[in-house]
């Protein structure tokens, strides 16, 4: 045992033990010598204490305890039913361990995770994994171990995996456990599929002309001979490679290792085209991991300018644009939301303008609106959007991502503002919020909150809002205020988290409240939750129906099979507002499109009717260029110029001011135009009897276009489990590698989320850039060229490349990588425990383990001990105790416990004569006192 100091210049505080603890003893003459000398042990004590706990001393000793952190794999590639042999196995060789020794558990797959930190409880064990399992990284649960393996023990990490990484480097974080003196011992998990079969890549060219057939190559490696089906899928759609049989697969004889199946296709239309194929094995047996059966590739096929719109289904407001652009040559397709969400980026981006007619932001989702904002700004197409009763911010699109690249602020000025809104949002967090959302890989109130937060940012920052979050009693989370920029609400909402029961109706009660005293002209409440409510039904229905009596509105949403739908129905219907069932699963995507319907529908009236002219500014060049006047409108949406680089081509001047009405401006490598009003809608007659409509509507989808793409690029790609490479090599007209050209790449993964990604030239005109495709689905890669000509112009170009991971690259093993878990063991001084041994092996075994010691803080006793010599000294200079008190205090004590059932005359005599002993004494102090004067001698 040993004792160190953290501060050991503070003991040189005890020095003043000695003068403090004399000037007590002279404020204090009329004790005894003998009691003064007590006195003054008692204050130097203190003293001496204090200085100690200050210089905060650290009492150490040799520690013979270990603690073992077991990192278990839970990533799909490993065999449940020998991952649940191995936990067993270990639990019970963990159970032999010594009351001193500590377990702790890490599970990992995709990431890790600690899921009991290292204790002496005999209860602990492993707890299933509750991330993504399509992923395997070794070394970021080595370094996760290692984080919370205890300092004041010897340590050992106990790797239980089939070996398999998919990320992180297992050499490095090996390294860095042997120079932690924290061995790795591996329990291998093995397993081979004697009979399997996997799609490891669907080759095909990048880009082809219209109408070229193409030969899609699919490679297949086989485990034993298999029989099966090859099916194949056009953007979506089955394909008959089979016309001579009722099915439309193509079947297929594969042989023991690697083949080669060739499918011909024609891909009809333009732009991206998607392929998919799978493989159906006769026999089910023959094939161990169904996951790794499919092959996908995307396909750019060139041809005229082709535009997009996105109406709303059964809408009729783009037939007269649509009809007038086909008549100027121009390759038009018409899609609803749904069918272009689908589709996403990779549809988009095969598209040179996208038009968006009267669709509101709810009809979307996340994804989407980021894949229009990508499409605009990263992709270099075209972005239309045009007004109507659900465009702008009248449908919710304040604040979305789609937003951020068009030429007008959806919030109009404050002058221009006649209704308000105050909204209150009413949040379930009680404990059944924490479940999973297995699609969105977040807990269902993280879901929730990040759809209030969607919700909240389409209303106007000059609107109200109210938050309460309710499990046993309601919480006002955000007290009724204005938005502004909505980021201290955010950050309030996502701080909501679950826990306790669920007693709804208390939070309606305080949302009421708080709705009644606002002025706003539209006061609206939504209820969310997703289980059973406490307390009479009947009193939630009573307060939704005073809400509609006070004007105000509620809607109700129930989440998931728990809620209660037959009550949240009747709160809508007495509350005067819409009621909505989602599924659990469903809740990531349609949670956000709901709350910001609800929210826009009771937001300001920024639709405008009425009958205005258009005035084209003077000199207005772009999609107006040769445009002098524009036919008459009966509405628009109110917006806001926004400024900047944006140009404001028309504009309708109304009795309370400007505003925008065609505004476009240059965003990244793309274009974008609003246009607030529609073309051939319910506002736009005037357009059908225009003569100059035509040219206008071929001129204004020709400035916004993306130019064709750059074929003089060469684009292959090469894929090596998750690691994608892009070779791109770029080329003259008259021959030879371009000699001067500079690249940039923009990469959209499969959730619209854009990142730079860097090009490095490799050679004469050759490039090449690579990214690792952790993701299943379409990844997107935008190259930008910027060539120098003869004449010394720029010449600007961009190209698409479309890479499709159909499955994680966890379910292409076959069998388990034994070898890199014993070169982690190796590496680190750890041991190899095969499964059936674990329970013969001591897990706790202390040989080659670096000598461990525990300490422990003791100030904190030191000044218990302190404060409680600090009461004893002014107990005994105040009540100044004489021997022969002490003498009585002892008779006293000695006379209790030997009274029994009544008191001897011997003992009452002994007492009467304490009692006079007492009162002498009493009397030699009071004589002490006269002496010393009447003045009372001056606290220590």
């Amino acid at each position: 045992m040993h004792l160190a100091f953290d501060h050991p210049w503070l003991l040189l505080a005890a020095c003043l033990a000695v003068p403090c603890a004399l000037l007590a003893w002279r404020s204090v003459p009329v004790l005894s010598a003998s009691s003064a000398a007590i006195g003054f042990a008692f204050r130097l004590g203190v003293i001496l204490l204090l200085a100690l706990a200050l210089a905060r001393p650290v009492v150490g000793w040799a520690s013979s305890a270990t603690s073992v952190v077991v990192a278990m794999d839970a990533s799909g590639s490993v065999p449940p039913e020998l991952r649940n042999r191995a936990e067993r196995e270990l639990l019970l060789a963990l159970a032999r361990r010594r009351p001193e020794d500590r377990v702790g558990a890490v599970t990992f797959a995709r990431r890790a995770e600690v899921t009991s930190l290292p204790t002496e409880d005999p209860a602990a064990s492993l707890v299933r994994h509750g991330g993504e399992a399509d992923g395997t990284d070794i070394a970021a649960a080595v370094r996760m171990a290692l984080a919370v393996a205890p300092s004041d023990t010897a340590s050992r990490i106990l790797l239980v995996s089939d070996g398999n990484a998919t990320d992180g480097s297992v050499h490095e974080a090996a390294d860095l456990a042997r120079a932690a003196g924290v061995p790795i011992d591996v329990v291998p998990l093995r397993y081979t599929h004697e009979r399997e079969v996997v799609v490891e890549r669907m080759a095909a060219p990048t880009r082809v002309r219209a109408g070229q057939s193409i030969d899609l190559r699919l490679s297949v490696r086989a485990i034993g001979a298999a029989t099966g089906r090859i099916e194949l899928r056009h953007n979506g759609e089955p394909v008959d490679l089979d016309p001579a049989s009722a099915a439309t697969g193509f079947p297929v004889a594969l042989d023991a290792g690697a083949n080669l199946v060739v499918l011909p296709a024609v891909p009809d239309g333009g732009g991206a085209q998607r392929f998919e194929a799978l493989f159906v094995p006769d026999d089910p047996g023959a094939d161990a991991v169904p996951e790794n059966n499919r092959g996908a590739a995307t396909v750019f096929v060139g041809g005229a300018g082709r535009v997009a719109i996105i109406e709303p289904e059964g809408a009729s407001e783009s037939a007269v644009l649509a009809e007038a652009l086909r008549r100027g040559g121009i390759d038009v397709e018409v899609a609803t939301p749904e069918r272009a969400m689908r589709g996403g980026l990779p549809c988009l981006v095969g598209f040179d303008a996208v038009t968006l007619a009267n669709v509101a932001r709810w009809t979307v989702d996340n994804a989407f609106d980021r894949a229009l904002h990508a499409y605009c700004h990263d992709a270099g197409g075209g972005l239309l959007m045009l007004g109507g009763p659900e465009s702008f911010g009248a449908g919710g699109w304040n604040g979305s991502e789609a937003a951020r690249a068009l030429p007008v602020r959806m919030d109009p000025p404050q002058t221009r503002v006649l209704l308000r809104a105050s909204v209150a949002l009413v949040i379930d967090a009680s404990g059944s919020m924490a479940s999973q959302v297995t699609a969105a890989g977040q807990t269902q109130q993280e879901v929730a909150n990040e759809a209030a937060i969607a919700g909240l940012r389409s209303l106007s920052r000059l609107d109200e809002a109210t938050v309460v979050a309710f499990s046993g009693d309601p919480d006002l989370v955000v007290p009724r205020a204005t938005i502004d920029d909505g980021r201290a609400m955010a950050r309030a909402i996502s701080g909501i988290q679950p826990c306790g029961g669920t007693n709804m109706f208390p939070a309606m009660e305080l949302a009421f409240e708080e709705l009644r005293a606002s002025r706003a002209r539209t006061r609206h409440m939504v209820v969310l939750t997703d289980g059973q409510t406490t307390g009479d039904e009947s009193e939630g229905v009573e307060i939704a129906r005073r809400a509609r009596a006070a004007g105000m509105t509620v809607s109700a949403i129930g989440v998931g099979d728990g809620a209660n739908n037959d009550l949240l129905r009747r709160i809508a219907a007495a509350g005067g507002g819409r009621f909505h069932a989602i599924d659990s699963d469903a809740s990531a995507r349609r949670l956000p499109q709901v709350f910001m319907r609800e929210l826009s529908l009771e937001g300001r009236a920024l639709v405008q009717e009425g009958e205005w002219v258009p005035t084209v500014a003077v000199g207005a060049g772009g999609p107006l260029a040769g445009v002098a006047a524009l036919p008459p409108v009966r509405g628009y949406v109110l917006t806001a110029a926004s400024g900047g680089v944006a140009q404001l081509g028309a504009s309708i001047r109304a009795k309370e001011g400007v505003d925008p009405f065609l505004a476009w401006q240059n965003y990244g490598v793309g274009r974008s135009v609003a246009i607030t009003g529609d073309l051939g809608g319910r506002w736009g007659a005037g357009w059908k009897s225009w003569s100059g409509f035509q040219a206008f509507a071929e001129r204004l989808l020709r400035w916004a276009m993306r130019p064709a793409d750059d074929r003089s690029i060469d684009t292959t790609v090469a894929l090596e489990g998750e690691r994608v490479t892009l070779r791109m090599v770029a080329t003259e007209e008259r021959g030879g590698f371009a000699p001067a050209m500079r690249l940039d790449a923009r990469l959209v993964d499969p959730d619209g989320m854009v990142s730079t990604l860097p090009v490095l030239q490799v050679g004469p005109g050759t490039f090449e850039a690579a990214f690792d495709a952790r993701r299943i689905g379409p990844w997107m890669v935008s190259v930008a060229s910027a060539r120098e000509g003869a004449d010394g112009s720029v010449r600007a170009s961009t190209s698409h490349v479309a890479v499709a991971i159909p499955y994680a690259a966890e379910h292409r093993a076959v069998r388990d990588d034994a070898a890199a878990l014993r070169a982690i063991a190796e590496r680190s001084g750890g041991r190899v425990i095969e499964v059936d041994r674990l329970q013969a092996v001591d897990l706790f075994d202390r040989s080659g383990l670096a000598s461990s010691h525990a300490s422990r803080q003791v100030w904190d006793l030191l000044t218990i001990i302190a404060g409680a010599l600090l009461v004893l000294d002014v107990a005994w200079r105040r009540l100044a105790f004489a021997r022969d008190d002490a003498a009585e205090m002892l008779a006293r004590v000695t006379a209790g416990a030997s009274a029994g059932a009544g008191v001897s005359a011997g003992t009452r005599t002994g007492i009467r004569d304490g009692a006079g002993a007492t009162r002498d004494s009493l009397e030699r102090l009071r004589a002490a006192r006269g002496c010393a004067g009447t003045t009372r001698p001056p606290a220590a």
